[in-house]
């Protein structure tokens, strides 16, 4: 029979009664018993802080929160519980008090000497890159007591340069080099850096200043220079790459700031020919085609004035032969076939015999005392003959058939001629071809890592450098340079 509920009352005052009977004060209260600060030891370097923190426990073993004073030997304490040590050395005591109330807990502080840097520890410590490539370099800091920090260093480098944040360029050369950190008290540490450059291999180089295309280039005492072209505006700026920092910089500028020039060397002064730029007629824009000749000397970093081209025009191609600048086809409204041949020496200008084609927006280069006209276009279509000038006998004569392109950029390096990217029937390209004169061997090379056209070139060093250019979007300052 189941209790009805006077029965469960009755158990209940039974189970009161007997734990009455066990104690019988009835449930004691929780009270604070013992009061923690911490840390409860520490050593700090002079006029260094830290915080402390005081928590409770209460008679049953539970934390509680508790409010409390705090008074200090050997340095200040804030109301918060933040210690700053003062500048005696020793040993010394921080006390946090219950506010209120007689509980109390103690730390021991030491104050010590500022931790010294002992040793710097640069990160890679050594590190394989291609030429071109970047790699970031850090330093930890070792102190003496056992902690580390991030020193304030000063980097230098063989190979490459970098930065003061540490950011290493490879420059474009293969072998062995060193990155040094070194702390301001002197303290060093050394990484390696080496660099590979595969053959047949594209690799990044430094971007230059100013995008371009339409521009020119030409290499004077192993110093690769740009000159002109167009960034939405007629550049007369020039720049000069030294492959021995991987780097560009600012040179005198053209008197005539144009597009679609050439550029030739003679004797170690660079020859800026031909171009245009544009001209308001009745309001409207039209192109002026020019047949300005102006010469930049890189030893006195200044240019001189020179006879003018009897033929104004632009997108030409030129060439140098013992010592004569040719200047070959181009463009005035139309596709041009004329040569004029220029001699520094008489700051004069003759006609030689025309291209058998009309050609403008081509490259070329010089091989074995012949000039070879490669690319362009005709007014009507593509070029894919190669045509080659004897100046001996001012003949022209027809041989290899390339890939047909226009605005193609050419140069040469030991006797092989690279004829890089340009642009077919509305596609930017990224092809290579070597052409070698002397076998009739044509190769394809491995292609250029960014489809380009309107650009220029130049060989400095064993490398072919792509300048610029139009990528089909907008002119471009970047600037790859091949290994064959």
């Amino acid at each position: 029979m189941r209790p009805g509920f006077g029965s469960i009352a009755r158990f209940a005052a039974m189970a009161v009664a007997f734990a009455c009977a066990d104690d019988p004060a009835g449930p004691q209260p929780r009270t604070l018993a013992r009061l923690v600060l911490t840390p409860d030891s520490i050593v700090l370097p002079v006029g260094s802080s830290r915080q402390f923190e005081v928590s409770a426990l209460m008679s049953d073993g539970s934390p509680a929160g508790v409010a409390a004073d705090f008074a200090a030997t050997g340095g200040t304490i804030s109301a918060s519980g933040l210690y700053t040590a003062g500048f005696t050395l020793g040993s010394y005591r921080l006390v946090a008090t219950e506010r209120g109330g007689v509980l109390a807990d103690t730390s021991v502080i030491t104050v010590t000497d500022p931790p010294v840097l002992t040793a710097i520890v640069l990160s890679p410590d050594s590190v394989s890159l291609t030429a071109g490539a970047s790699q970031y370099f850090s330093v930890i800091g070792q102190l003496s007591d056992g902690s580390t920090n991030t020193p304030t260093v000063t980097y230098e480098a063989s190979g490459g340069t970098i930065s003061s944040s540490g950011h290493y360029s490879a420059r474009l050369d293969a072998g062995s080099f060193r990155v040094i950190a070194t702390s301001e008290g002197g303290l060093a540490d050394t990484g390696v850096v080496t660099v590979a450059v595969p053959a047949n291999r594209w690799f990044p180089a430094a971007s230059l200043l100013t995008p371009r295309d339409y521009g020119a280039a030409g290499v004077v005492d192993g110093v690769l220079y740009t000159l002109g072209g167009e960034s939405s505006t007629f550049l007369g700026s020039v720049e000069a790459f030294d492959p021995t920092t991987n780097s560009w910089s600012a040179r005198a500028p053209m008197p005539t700031a144009r597009a679609g020039l050439a550029v030739g060397v003679v004797d170690g002064i660079l020859y800026a020919v031909g171009g245009f730029d544009y001209e308001s007629v009745g309001g409207f824009w039209y192109p002026r085609y020019l047949g300005t000749v102006e010469a930049y000397d890189p030893a006195t970093d200044s240019w001189t004035t020179k006879s003018p081209m009897p033929t104004a025009r632009s997108d030409l191609a030129v060439g140098v032969i013992d010592g004569i600048l040719y200047a070959f086809g181009g463009e005035f409204w139309d596709m041009l076939a004329t040569v004029e041949a220029y001699d520094p020496d008489t700051d004069t200008w003759t006609t030689k015999a025309p291209l058998p084609t009309p050609r403008g927006y081509f490259g070329g280069g010089v091989v074995d005392g012949l000039f070879h006209a490669i690319g362009g276009w005709n007014g009507t279509g593509y070029q894919a003959a190669v045509d080659t000038y004897d100046p001996t006998t001012d003949n022209w004569s027809s041989g290899a058939i390339l890939i047909a392109r226009l605005s193609p950029a050419v140069s040469v390096l030991d006797g092989v001629l690279y004829v890089m990217g340009g642009e077919s029937s509305g596609h930017f390209l990224t092809w290579v071809e070597a052409y070698n004169p002397a076998t009739g061997i044509r190769t394809v090379k491995t292609s250029m890592p960014l489809a380009r056209a309107f650009f220029s070139a130049g060989t400095v060093d064993g490398f072919v450098f792509a300048i610029g250019g139009w990528d089909g979007a907008a002119p471009t300052a970047r600037v790859d340079a091949f290994r064959p």
